[in-house]
């Protein structure tokens, strides 16, 4: 329930006074913030590229630096004849050192000759390098000779690059395991002979940390991380940093001397301190953006007020025609129009008072009216239910009356046996007595007689004992037919008695009747829904699905399933097309109308299963392959309530 009408009339002009102010301001200046944005962001990463770009251009440059004088070393005869006889060592460490001190990216330079022995190195501790794992790189420089020039290794080799740390007397945990070695041939030539007659003395030898490569890399302002290194699509760092999934990631190549692959390096930056600048601009308008809507909003709600106030007055003289007043006070207009929806509301009021006692006296008419055609309607309903009783009742005695021609049949049979029995009986012995009388009896006639006496009695007191059972079993399914009473039973004895009393009508057909279940399931229910279940559904089979010419089966399983009884039954008839499937359990619908048929029998089956057994029932049937009915019923039903 609204409790200020005018609420929502408010919010109304206040949003139209929004959207077509503000709205279209700040669309435009959303979008040209995100265009600065967007050119800050990239100008942004263009200074990062050029950064990134100067920085490897550094260490390119110095690689390149030291390989140039690397390579004259190497063309230096006071070297080469140091490594040939030692002599000279002294002299070739102090022009390495020079070298070394001026590249500090270089760990070690090692000069050894042929034999692969160390003759000098700077540091000295760097004399004591095991370099055995150099040695398959040395082997090919000897087998070149004089062809022999300066090449350069990556070398994977976490021993010798501890061993650098150790002997430096600093160790520590390296980034990588890969070291760049650069080996240089060391010829002792003679000015007036040709190269191929220069003498190879030994190998001058530079080792480059890959560690502190990555040392040299430093960015001027934004903390960036190596994130990874590679070369040839292979890493070579051990230990990566990562910052956050969303890092802004930068990559970065440099060139090896002589060496054919370049090292790929990506830089992670954090996207947060890149960006800062662009983000606190943004922060800065969104927050001068939220001051002027808060400003705006206290104008237009200001503006709504004085525009609404009439409104109200005008609420509250429509509250007061509401709430029964003949004449309220008009207030005093501001707006002509305000004024003339005064006038017209006073001349609805008149209307609408006259409407509302006409529409009383109609609605007094119709009332009376309504309660006249609902009382007839409740006496009809009343006729209508006690006729679908009286048929159903009708339909159930016939059923029973049925049972009992069939029944009477039986019985006329034994009976007449008997009579029949009787009469020679009788017959015999008036032959017997008059024999006796004239004194005609002999022994062989007496013995006849009485073997006469005794084949007759067993006749008569088989074909006695043959009613009675039929009565029996007659009288015990009328019983429960007729009655509603709650017992225990065992449900497939109790089905063989109600097909006993059947079988007049049964044995007319060629049928096959199998029973499937345990003998000794006992049920606590109402035996006479379940004679009136099983009875109709015979009937009903023998009625619309076989032919007396036909054979045929009919079977009735039952199962258990925790509390419940799954009963099945199913007969080889003719079966039932999809279209009328749905509508066997409708009452009066049949299809042997015309042969007499009422329609009730599938019905009074629905209604003992769901209403009397508080059970459920389903039907499957293709037409030409039987029907099947199955019920879902409880083990134990509770007494049905009397009125």
């Amino acid at each position: 329930m609204i409790t200020n009408p005018l609420a929502s009339l408010r919010a109304s002009l206040i949003l139209a006074l929004f959207l077509l102010s503000v709205v279209p301001a700040l669309v435009v200046s959303f979008y040209l913030v995100g265009e600065f944005s967007e050119i800050q962001g990239k100008e942004r990463l263009a200074k990062l590229n050029v950064e990134t770009t100067n920085v490897t251009q550094l260490i390119n440059f110095k690689l390149s630096s030291f390989h140039t004088k690397f390579q004259q070393a190497a063309k230096d005869n006071l070297i080469s004849l140091a490594a040939m006889t030692g002599t000279f060592s002294n002299k070739a460490r102090e022009k390495l050192s020079v070298i070394l001190d001026e590249q500090d990216m270089i760990s070690a330079m090692v000069l050894v000759d042929q034999d692969n022995w160390t003759v000098t190195a700077t540091p000295l501790y760097a004399e004591l390098l095991e370099i055995e794992s150099l040695f398959p790189y040395f082997s090919a420089l000897y087998q070149q000779g004089y062809q022999a020039r300066t090449q350069t290794h990556i070398l994977e080799s976490p021993s010798l690059v501890k061993d650098l740390g150790e002997k430096n007397l600093a160790p520590k945990q390296y980034q990588s395991d890969h070291l760049i070695v650069f080996v240089a041939p060391l010829f002792l030539s003679d000015l007036a002979k040709a190269d191929e007659f220069a003498e190879f003395t030994g190998l001058l030898i530079a080792l480059l940390p890959m560690e502190n490569l990555l040392s040299e890399i430093k960015f001027s302002q934004n903390e960036a991380y190596l994130a990874n290194a590679s070369i040839n699509n292979q890493a070579i760092l051990t230990n990566q940093q990562v910052i956050t999934d969303d890092a802004l990631t930068l990559i970065g190549q440099l060139e090896i001397p002589e060496y054919p692959s370049e090292l790929v390096l990506a830089f992670d930056f954090k996207r947060e301190l890149v960006f800062q600048p662009v983000t606190e601009l943004t922060q800065g308008f969104l927050s001068l953006t939220g001051i002027f809507l808060a400003v705006f909003m206290v104008i237009a709600w200001g503006i709504a007020l004085i525009f609404l106030k009439p409104l109200k007055q005008l609420q509250d003289l429509v509250q007061a025609y509401f709430s029964g007043e003949d004449k309220p006070k008009s207030p005093k207009a501001y707006f002509s129009e305000i004024e003339q929806i005064i006038t017209l509301l006073a001349t609805m009021a008149g209307k609408i008072e006259l409407e509302h006692e006409n529409l009383e006296r109609r609605v007094h008419e119709r009332t009376q009216e309504l309660i006249t055609a609902n009382n007839e309607l409740s006496e009809a309903m009343e006729q209508l239910t006690l006729a679908q009783q009286h048929i159903i009742e009708t339909e159930k005695m016939s059923l029973l009356g049925q049972l009992v021609a069939g029944v009477a049949h039986e019985i006329n049979t034994p009976l007449g046996i008997c009579l029949t029995a009787g009469t020679c009986l009788q017959s015999d012995l008036v032959v017997m007595e008059k024999a006796y009388k004239d004194n005609k009896m002999t022994r062989k006639s007496l013995e006849a007689y009485f073997s006469k006496v005794d084949e007759g009695f067993s006749i008569i007191l088989n074909n006695i004992q043959r009613a009675s059972s039929l009565i029996q079993h007659f009288k015990e399914i009328a019983v429960d037919s007729t009655s509603e009473q709650l017992r225990r039973f065992k449900l497939k004895e109790y089905i063989e008695e109600i097909l006993h009393s059947l079988q007049p009508e049964t044995k007319k057909y060629n049928l096959l009747i199998e029973i499937n279940g345990d003998d000794s399931l006992q049920l606590d229910s109402y035996p006479g829904a379940y004679a009136q279940i099983i009875s109709n559904m015979v009937i009903n089979s023998l009625r619309h699905g076989f032919s007396q010419n036909d054979s045929g089966s009919i079977t009735i399983d039952f199962t258990v399933e925790g509390e419940k009884l799954i009963f099945t039954y199913k007969d080889s008839g003719k079966g039932v097309n999809e279209e009328d499937l749905d509508k066997i359990f409708a009452p009066f619908y049949t299809t042997l109308r015309n042969k007499g048929g009422s329609g009730l029998g599938l019905n009074i089956i629905f209604n003992l299963v769901t209403q009397t057994l508080q059970g459920k029932v389903k039907t499957n049937s293709k037409l030409g392959h039987g029907l099947t009915f199955i019920f879902t019923l409880p083990l134990k039903l509770k007494p049905l309530p009397t009125e």
